[in-house]
């Protein structure tokens, strides 16, 4: 399955910020990857201007320039592209390549005109490209006193305040979510479609069974409802098993590890269940976490297995832990019982920086880092209390898992086993 991608294309001047919040907020809605393209033009007709160029190129200023664009919401994975060459050709070859859903760049004003990306480079796109193109016009910065904001606190106190009623809140959210989506799928394995074909097929499970036949038939129409439930959840993927039997499986999946496997324990025993964010079947083909809802079939002759859908874990679990607080510092972010994160991280760039995080920008850190300190390579103090399955906070400020003091509160989610932390740094920025 390919990854969905937006294309933002740059020429690393004019609105950057208002043109990232664009791209990020569509690659969002798409749950796709944001792609950063910065062109460095090195076109034969420019003649002694290729020289300049070169130089340029060489001296890093470019790629430097493009490494420092990354969007606000940390849920949006993202990927710098550095080419050279024509922007229009370029631009086209990289749409084309990453199979992108949409093309963001901006809209220059005749008087703004540029030698490297004009105004008529994204019209010229609109007409070739394989994909929408969204043209938006820098916005003009209002003409006011810069001042604090007014939801910042000015006091450690009111700091942890607000960070209890972000935590109750975002908390609260995930719990209504993941217990709709646990009990969408216990209502479609008992749906009257999904039993009697289940019935129908318990003696059946040959995949080369003739579609003109009897069990073919009823595989048929079983396999069309499950693509109509899956469409329907927004789910990547399907799989449907009978007593280890595979009876139907599409799309993508969970790495088949200790973590899926308690899951389907969980499944059987429970009767469903839905698991924390999981690595996908394939990294290289879907960098998000995936999560699993899933439900218990129970077939003739004390027949069991389970209907799973794979759900990707950026549109609603990493979306609601991601969104912005009162100060650029403020996150939250869920990990599990070992103290694993689970969410994306607010601070990536500077994650690289500490070596915490691979150098690849399309990474994130979702079941690849801790919630230790650097220093003491232990969990944080956050983090350990909330793993012992206790509720706290903390207003005097400990060492969160960068190495900088924070104040912070957490919830332990049990019946989930997860912790949800909210902190910012303790200076109130």
């Amino acid at each position: 399955m390919l990854e969905p991608t937006v294309l933002f294309v740059t020429d690393l001047t004019g609105d950057l910020d208002g043109g990232l919040a664009v791209a990020a907020r569509l690659a969002a809605e798409r749950a796709a990857t944001l792609l950063i393209l910065h062109v460095v033009p090195l076109r034969v007709e420019d003649g002694e201007g290729m020289l300049h160029t070169t130089v340029d190129l060489a001296s890093g200023a470019a790629e430097r320039a493009l490494h420092r664009l990354a969007p606000a919401d940390p849920s949006v994975p993202y990927v710098h592209l550095l080419e050279v060459g024509d922007p229009e050709t370029c631009a086209l070859e990289v749409a084309r390549r990453e199979h992108t859903a949409l093309i963001v760049i901006e809209r220059r004003p005749r008087s703004a005109l540029r030698r490297v990306l004009s105004r008529d480079l994204g019209e010229r796109l609109a007409t070739q490209a394989p994909c929408p193109v969204v043209m938006f016009r820098a916005q003009t910065p209002p003409r006011l006193t810069p001042r604090r904001r007014q939801d910042a606190p000015s006091h450690p106190v009111e700091g942890l305040d607000q960070l209890t009623s972000l935590l109750n809140a975002r908390v609260d959210a995930l719990r209504l979510w993941m217990s709709q989506r646990r009990a969408a799928a216990a209502q479609i394995v008992v749906s009257a479609g999904v039993e009697d074909a289940l019935f129908a097929l318990a003696h059946s499970h040959r995949p080369s069974e003739s579609p003109r036949s009897s069990a073919g038939r009823v595989r048929s129409r079983l396999e069309l409802e499950l693509r109509e439930h899956q469409r329907a959840l927004g789910a990547l993927g399907v799989a449907l098993e009978l007593d280890g039997a595979p009876i139907f499986s599409e799309g993508l999946s969970a790495r088949d590890d200790h973590a899926r496997a308690a899951f389907m324990e969980r499944v059987i025993h429970d009767g469903a269940a839905i698991s924390l964010p999981l690595h996908p079947q394939d990294d290289a083909a879907h960098r998000a976490c995936v999560m699993l809802v899933g439900a218990r079939v129970d077939g003739p002759n004390d027949a069991h297995g389970a209907l799973v859908f794979t759900l990707d874990a950026r549109r609603d679990f990493l979306r609601i832990l991601a969104q912005p607080g009162p100060t650029a510092s403020t996150e939250t972010y869920a990990f599990d019982a070992e103290g694993l994160m689970l969410s994306n991280s607010r601070f990536p760039d500077q994650l690289r920086r500490l070596g915490l995080l691979p150098a690849d920008a399309g990474e994130q850190t979702p079941r690849r880092l801790l919630v230790v300190e650097p220093e003491r390579h232990a969990l944080t103090k956050m983090a350990a209390d909330a793993v012992l399955g206790h509720d706290g906070q903390d207003v005097n400020g400990y060492a969160d898992y960068r190495g900088v003091k924070v104040i912070g509160a957490w919830r332990w989610v049990h019946e989930h086993g997860f912790g949800v932390a909210a902190e910012m740094d303790l200076d109130g920025r």
